[in-house]
C-alpha cells in the first residue's frame, strides 16, 4: 500500500521550507506527497526542486491538488489558473492535476444556478484544460466533491459528456456522502477509471436531530458530517478495497485528515487502520478464491 501526505503538506512546505517538509512527510511513514498551491512552489523552478528533493529521499509527487469553481464569470480565469498550475505539477514530477468542478459543501444559496444550468459550461471549461494537460503530458482526475457534481449518475453524466481520453477518476471515500450514497456505490461504478484515491472519514448524525454544533457539515440531504481519523467514522473501508484490488488498482492512497484530534496522531492512527483493512480486504478476498477452487466447490 502506497501512501501519500496530502492534508498537511502544503502547510508542511510553508513552515518548514522543501526539504523540511519532505523529510517531515517521510517520518510519518509516507511514500509520496500530494501538494496544492502554495508560495513554497509557486514557480516552475521552485516545483522542480521539490521533485529533486523527493527523489533524494526515494519519494514522488503522487498527485498535485486543488479546489477551484469553473461554473459563473470567474470561470475563463480560473481555466487560465488551471493551465499554470498543470506546469507547477508536471514540473513537481506529478502525473496529474487534481481539480475540482463545482466547489463548496454548503446548501445551494438562493438563486444559484442548478446542476442542469452550469453542465456545459462546467464540461466545456474542464475539456480546455484536459486539452493542455494532454500537451504536456499530465492527466486531469475528478473527483466526487461538493453538491452539484456528486453522486454517480451526476457524475456518470459529466464523464460521458467529457468523452476525453486524458482524464480519470480520483475516488474520494467520504465525499460521496453529501450526496446521500455510499463509497461502495461509488467505487463499483467507476472502478475501471480510477487513477488516484484519497483516504478519508466522517462521523455521521441524522438531520432528523438538531445540528451538533461547529464542525459538523450538512449534505445535500440535510443529515451531517464531521471530519474524524480514517477508521473511525461511517466508511466501510474493506469492500472499496477489496473492489479497487480486484479492479487492479496499483496507485497511491493519499491521506485526508481533518479532525479535531493533533495532526500527527490523527495520521498514525489513520495508516494503522488502512493498512490493517486493506490487507485484510486482501486476505479475504484470497480466501474466497481458494473456497471456489476446493475440489467439490461450487
Amino acid at each position: 500500500m502506497k501512501k501519500s501526505m496530502f492534508t498537511g503538506f502544503s502547510g508542511a512546505l510553508r513552515e518548514r521550507g522543501i526539504s523540511g517538509a519532505v523529510r517531515y512527510a517521510k517520518s510519518l511513514g509516507f511514500d509520496a506527497v500530494e501538494p496544492s498551491p502554495c508560495d513554497a512552489i509557486d514557480t516552475v523552478a521552485k516545483a522542480e526542486e521539490l521533485k529533486r528533493v523527493l527523489a533524494d529521499e526515494g519519494m514522488f509527487t503522487a498527485c498535485f491538488s486543488l479546489c477551484v469553481t469553473l461554473s459563473g464569470d470567474e470561470g475563463k480565469a480560473v481555466v487560465e489558473r488551471l493551465k499554470r498550475e498543470a506546469d507547477i505539477a508536471r514540473a513537481c514530477g506529478s502525473p496529474f492535476l487534481h481539480h475540482t468542478l463545482v466547489a463548496g459543501l454548503s446548501p445551494a444559496p438562493i438563486g444559484m444556478p442548478s446542476f442542469e444550468r452550469v453542465f456545459d459550461e462546467v464540461v466545456t471549461r474542464a475539456g480546455e484544460v484536459a486539452d493542455y494537460c494532454k500537451r504536456i503530458g499530465i492527466k486531469c482526475l475528478y473527483e466526487d466533491q461538493g453538491f452539484l457534481f456528486n453522486g454517480v449518475e451526476r457524475f456518470s453524466k459529466f464523464l460521458d459528456a467529457m468523452n476525453h481520453d486524458n482524464i480519470g477518476v480520483c475516488f474520494d471515500f467520504g465525499n460521496i456522502f453529501f450526496a446521500g450514497e455510499t463509497p461502495q456505490r461509488f467505487i463499483g461504478a467507476f472502478s475501471n477509471r480510477v487513477m488516484h484515491v484519497h483516504i478519508k472519514d466522517y462521523l455521521y448524525k441524522s438531520g432528523s436531530m438538531p445540528h451538533p454544533g461547529e464542525g459538523w457539515l450538512t449534505t445535500r440531504d440535510g443529515d451531517f458530517l464531521r471530519d474524524t481519523i480514517p477508521g473511525h467514522g461511517i466508511v466501510d473501508f474493506v469492500p472499496c478495497f477489496r473492489i479497487l484490488q480486484k479492479a487492479g488498482y496499483k496507485g497511491v492512497y493519499s491521506f485526508e485528515f481533518g479532525g479535531p484530534e493533533p495532526y500527527e496522531l490523527g495520521t498514525k492512527r489513520a495508516m494503522e487502520n488502512m493498512e490493517y483493512y486493506y490487507e485484510l480486504a486482501r486476505s479475504t478476498a484470497q480466501r474466497k478464491i481458494d473456497r471456489i477452487n476446493l475440489p467439490g466447490v461450487d
